[in-house]
């Protein structure tokens, strides 16, 4: 902190399921870190998001949880595909060439 003091900036208790029971005590605080962004309050949820990103070991552990994560994968999915599908255009098939196709229909 400014004063040279570290001072707690919030507090969570919750019962671990039994598979993060079994989590070391890093991940353990990082699956609560994880859930106070995403159920706490916003203030709280503020300041975590400041020491966590002053922290060079925990801005790394954040920038995987944040709440934007899903938007992302989502996006960079859908460029992936478009990108695909614009080489696959441009690929010639002539008459002769051997094709494969896979049926995704049940049978």
């Amino acid at each position: 902190m400014e004063d040279g003091l570290e001072h707690p900036i919030g507090f969570s208790s919750r019962t671990l399921t039994l598979a993060e029971s079994r989590y070391s005590q890093s991940n353990n605080d990082v699956v609560l870190l994880k859930d106070d962004l995403s159920t706490g309050a916003a203030a709280t949820a503020d300041a975590i998001k400041m020491w966590a990103l002053r922290d060079p070991v925990l801005s790394k552990v954040y920038h995987f949880i944040r709440s934007d994560n899903a938007a992302r994968v989502l996006k960079n999915q859908t460029r992936q595909k478009l990108n695909h599908d614009q080489h696959a255009r441009k690929r010639p098939v002539n008459v002769g060439d051997t094709v494969y196709t896979r049926n995704f229909g049940k049978s």
